[in-house]
């Protein structure tokens, strides 16, 4: 392709002085001996004459090369704006995801504790979980009644925002029923209730018993995504993404993992 005709298919808003000038200054920088036979015959004024044209189309090869440059720029901003808008957008559906996941959630709860009151002890809970991944077991047959009211008592208090008296109530089923059908769960509340008062040291210690003493339990991935964001919050930039990353792997598909995915581009964009 001729080179005017390729400025042209480039830039069109180029004048034809302008295509001119950046063709005879890169023939003249390009080729000495073609100026000097060009200029051998001329006066003095002449030869000024011509250095000041090369020097004007000389600026206008630079102008022409610094806006290439610029528009080269603008796309590189315009991509690196494109994948931010993605991230921010999966981040708000995470959050979406995890806001409807819990009000589902508390509403089974208010449910399952109104079946509770109405039909006495052999009643089910049913999914009692605030977790993100699995819930709690129903009340099983023949379980002891005094284990089911003080862990929904437990629970109650959790719901009602005060971490710290079902805490304590969650150390009461745990102390007097260490191997009772709602070990586990209250073992992960326990934790859970740590990470609100932003306990964070104590909430891994408490998250990380799950893991350790209940390995069957549904609570598992919760626990994980839990240990992740406690150390998240302490700063603890390589544990947090170690804890997620594992969700990710080995809980894949479930709301665990894509929480830990959206905590993970979120320390992304944090520089973390």
């Amino acid at each position: 392709m001729p080179v005017i005709a390729w400025i042209n298919s480039f830039m069109p808003t180029i004048t034809r002085h302008v295509v001119a000038g950046f063709v005879v200054s890169v023939i003249s920088i390009s080729s000495p001996e073609l100026i000097a036979a060009e200029t051998r015959n001329m006066t003095i004024d002449q030869r000024l004459l011509r250095i000041e044209r090369m020097m004007e189309n000389q600026n206008l090869v630079d102008m022409f090369m610094k806006l290439q440059s610029l528009q080269q720029e603008v796309e590189r901003i315009r991509g690196e704006f494109e994948v931010l808008s993605h991230d921010i957008k999966g981040m708000k559906q995470s959050q979406k995801d995890l806001y409807l996941d819990l009000d589902n959630r508390i509403q089974q709860v208010e449910m399952a504790t109104s079946n509770l009151s109405n039909a006495g002890n052999g009643a089910s809970l049913g999914d009692l979980g605030f977790g993100s991944n699995g819930g709690d077991t129903g009340v099983k047959a023949g379980e002891p009644a005094s284990e089911q009211e003080m862990y929904q008592a437990a629970l109650n208090l959790l719901r009602d925002g005060k971490f710290q008296e079902a805490s304590e109530q969650f150390k009461l089923v745990l102390n007097t029923f260490p191997s009772g059908n709602y070990s586990d769960n209250a073992q992960y509340w326990l934790g859970e209730s740590s990470y609100v008062l932003k306990d964070y040291k104590v909430a891994i210690s408490e998250f990380s018993k799950v893991i350790s003493q209940y390995p069957s339990s549904s609570k598992i991935a919760d626990a994980h995504l839990k240990i992740g964001f406690s150390h998240y919050e302490l700063g603890d930039n390589e544990k947090a993404r170690q804890s997620l990353e594992k969700v990710i792997k080995d809980f894949s598909g479930t709301t665990s993992a894509r929480l830990a995915q959206s905590r993970l581009r979120q320390m992304k964009l944090q520089g973390r």
